[in-house]
């Protein structure tokens, strides 16, 4: 019943996208619990699946995964791959039957080891029971015990990777290490580029006429169509295909931009250093970022990094109209 309540908002993601841009998120943390992460992240199919569900999933895995490694550090080894024919056997008591009748073309595979602690045998039949948790047998005092969380995390991962009709399973050794592995279903039918705009802005965008805007994004497509649509509006945008560009640009215009929305993962420099970088030298009033898809774990790093909000990709233009328009002039009254 637990995992029955989750809803889906699915489009088309290049997977290996949302799993680095995960990383990027959790990097600087691992970096200061001397945790090393190793990545074989191969090519694989776009798929239909709810990016921001399936990032809660992996930043529920790296947490657990960092925490069993504390204190002491240790390596965090991230696989993917695309496995052609590839079949699953989905939880059909939460996944809905009628979504899929057919088998998959493949399957995707995301695997997730650390060298921690490992779980207890007798454990291990639990893990994915809602409010089971193994966090305070090792805590180190009643402070700590006490905030080692509900034991609900695992049992939401099941919930979501289910919901996609996929498996997630585990393996482990006391003393050496856990394997969690992930398997998603790709279907032929979902393989296209989702292109819904979800409708254009109809307004006449009078209150935005002249504000000068910095769009960010190494994806040329996306940061053009974006940048042609505020032009289109009467705003003063331009585009960056980098950071590093973006940076030039920022540096080199004499007042500030109104706003920079950035991409979040970009080689080279990511949304996040600019946003940093931004702040540092006051070269943007406002930023916003864009991700793959909002969560509540994005919302937060977001703002404790300075950033004015974060967007949804992919996004639509009457939602990222309504996000600018708030940003810079402020939320209209209710």
């Amino acid at each position: 019943a637990f995992a029955r309540r989750l809803n889906l908002r699915k489009s088309n993601q290049d997977i290996t996208k949302v799993i680095e841009e995960t990383i990027v998120l959790v990097a600087y943390g691992f970096t200061r619990k001397s945790i090393r992460v190793v990545k074989a992240i191969e090519e694989t199919p776009k798929i239909s699946i709810d990016a921001g569900q399936i990032q809660q999933v992996l930043i529920n895995l790296f947490q657990n995964a960092a925490h069993a490694m504390t204190p002491g550090g240790g390596t965090l080894t991230i696989k993917v791959h695309y496995v052609a024919g590839g079949t699953i056997e989905p939880d059909e008591e939460i996944s809905p039957t009628e979504e899929h009748l057919a088998p998959p073309d493949g399957v995707i595979e995301i695997v997730v080891s650390d060298t921690g602690r490992g779980i207890a045998d007798q454990d291990m039949p639990r893990i994915f029971d809602p409010f089971f948790s193994t966090k305070g047998v090792y805590a180190r005092n009643e402070v700590e015990r006490q905030h080692q969380g509900t034991g609900l995390g695992l049992a939401l991962c099941y919930g979501i990777i289910s919901n996609h009709r996929g498996e997630i399973s585990v393996e482990s050794t006391l003393g050496k290490g856990t394997t969690f592995s992930l398997r998603l279903p790709v279907y032929s039918e979902e393989d296209k580029v989702n292109t819904d705009s979800g409708g254009l802005f109809v307004g006449d965008g009078s209150t935005l006429a002249g504000v000068s805007i910095l769009v960010v994004d190494d994806e040329k497509e996306i940061v053009e169509q974006i940048t042609n649509y505020l032009v289109a509006k009467g705003m003063a945008a331009e585009c960056a295909h980098s950071g590093q560009e973006a940076l030039a640009k920022l540096d080199g215009k004499e007042e500030p931009y109104d706003l920079v929305i950035s991409d979040i993962l970009m080689p080279g420099l990511s949304g996040f250093e600019l946003l940093q970088r931004v702040r540092e030298a006051d070269l943007a009033r406002k930023v916003l970022l864009l991700t793959g898809k909002f969560t509540e774990e994005i919302s937060f790093l977001a703002h404790q990094s300075g950033a004015d909000g974060c967007i949804a990709k992919p996004v639509k233009m009457s939602d990222l109209m309504k996000c600018i328009s708030d940003t810079v002039n402020g939320p209209a009254e209710a």
